[in-house]
């Protein structure tokens, strides 16, 4: 299957590549068919994975969940893009943000299958669940870093800025 010009293999090799920080967002194809699909497959794979972290939650209120943080996430960066006069690194922004949360959050798949639903004996995949995070933030910052010309110190301060805003979005809907 192609999308955008890249197979399937392509678009998940390059993505393994940003996640181990070889390559950026430069590197993506400019794809609306890309962004879109990725999205997709990112919000399936985003609701599964917070119904599993909030397995008593109705399955409505994550949807929404992920679409307002989606909507937030996404919105509020490709309005920095165009503060900063990089309009034309938002698709590829977007999409290379896309192909490694959604390898992240393939990994934390069976992590969070492998939880107590109660959270109280976390363990080894809670701990393993973090390293992922960390690991998700340090990519982001890599592909801030490039898309925002940015150094690395204020692309970190960025990531945990958003990751922050992340934890709000959701909080405001659990409270």
């Amino acid at each position: 299957m192609f999308i955008g010009f890249l197979s399937m293999h392509q678009w998940i090799q390059l993505s393994w590549d940003v996640c181990r920080l070889k390559k950026g967002p430069q590197d993506f194809p400019y794809s609306p068919v890309a962004f879109w699909v990725l999205l997709f497959c990112v919000f399936i794979l985003d609701t599964v994975n917070l119904h599993l972290a909030l397995a008593d939650f109705q399955t409505g209120l994550i949807l929404l969940i992920v679409a307002v943080h989606s909507l937030v996430y996404f919105g509020s960066l490709a309005l920095l893009l165009m503060l900063l006069g990089h309009a034309k690194r938002i698709n590829q922004t977007l999409t290379c943000l896309l192909g490694s949360g959604m390898i992240i959050s393939l990994m934390a798949v069976p992590l969070l299958l492998s939880m107590d639903p109660a959270g109280e004996q976390a363990g080894l995949p809670g701990l393993l669940l973090l390293f992922l995070n960390i690991w998700g933030l340090i990519i982001t910052a890599h592909i801030f870093r490039h898309a925002l010309s940015v150094n690395l110190l204020l692309a970190g301060v960025l990531a945990i800025g958003y990751y922050m805003m992340s934890i709000k979005v959701v909080d405001f809907f659990l409270s």
